[in-house]
């Protein structure tokens, strides 16, 4: 499997689809509004050190249920004390 490719099959579920758009119609109006002069100066500055992402949290996002279990955790219903 590519590694890209949990993130390319997501774009399917509405769910993680709404979350990315943040409000957007589609992707192409997100893209647009990136600000390119950010995205170079950021680049430059990953570049400097590759290695910033802890390893542990390389392997879990290596994980190919990881996406679904976190998606899992948003969905469930938060449990309130009702005692107070």
């Amino acid at each position: 499997m590519i590694a890209d490719t949990p993130l390319v099959r997501n774009l399917e579920n509405p769910h993680y689809l709404k979350v990315l758009l943040h409000g957007r119609s589609n992707l192409e109006e997100c893209f647009a509004q990136i600000d390119i002069e950010a995205v170079r100066t950021e680049m430059q500055v990953a570049q400097k050190w590759p290695d910033r992402v802890p390893r542990k949290i390389l392997q879990l996002i290596a994980v190919p249920a990881f996406p679904d279990a976190l998606c899992g955790l948003f969905q469930k219903p938060l449990v309130t004390d009702k005692s107070n």
